[in-house]
């Protein structure tokens, strides 16, 4: 092979890795694009909610990828915001996100996420939270009262309620951070 051969055969060795290298650069943002549109799986979505404290509205919104909307029912001393129907991995919904932020003083907010779909039972949570204490029971007055679990974490307290209306799964999850 003769030198101008060898570099014809350099420069398109070149330009063969340059072009690829540009076409993965694009497949890679793609991928990334649609990695960060995927939905968090249930346990995720608890991992980042949980230290997101002291909760604002724009970290909530940060996390689960959605507005919230300021409700009526806000008073003088909560702001009370509240979305949802945001689907999660294994076909699980947060039904409704309702987040309490105090509108002065010290206080680190409260969060309370629905969750509808996918039947995620006690054991499951059990699995991720194995010491779990009864902290609520119902006292027979509605099928929305419910049987609520909760962990003592160094940043708060996380409760895992399971309403009467379907004791076999996980209904919501609330999460209550330390002043």
């Amino acid at each position: 092979m003769g030198k101008n051969s060898t570099f014809k055969l350099a420069t398109a060795i070149f330009a063969g890795l340059t072009l690829f290298g540009y076409a993965n650069t694009g497949v890679t943002k793609t991928m990334n694009d649609s990695l960060k549109n995927t939905p968090l799986s249930l346990w995720e979505l608890v991992d980042t909610l949980k230290n997101r404290a002291p909760y604002t509205r724009e970290k909530i919104e940060l996390a689960i990828n959605s507005k919230l909307t300021e409700v009526e029912s806000s008073n003088d001393v909560f702001h009370f915001y509240r979305g949802g129907d945001l689907p999660l991995r294994e076909g699980i919904v947060i039904s409704k996100v309702d987040l309490r932020i105090k509108r002065a003083g010290v206080h680190p907010g409260f969060l309370v996420v629905d969750l509808t779909g996918t039947c995620v039972p006690l054991e499951s949570v059990q699995r991720h939270y194995a010491r779990l204490e009864r902290t609520g029971v119902p006292r027979g007055r509605s099928l929305e009262e419910a049987t609520s679990y909760s962990s003592l974490e160094s940043w708060g307290k996380l409760s895992f309620g399971f309403r009467e209306k379907n004791p076999g799964c996980l209904a919501f999850i609330a999460f209550d951070p330390k002043t």
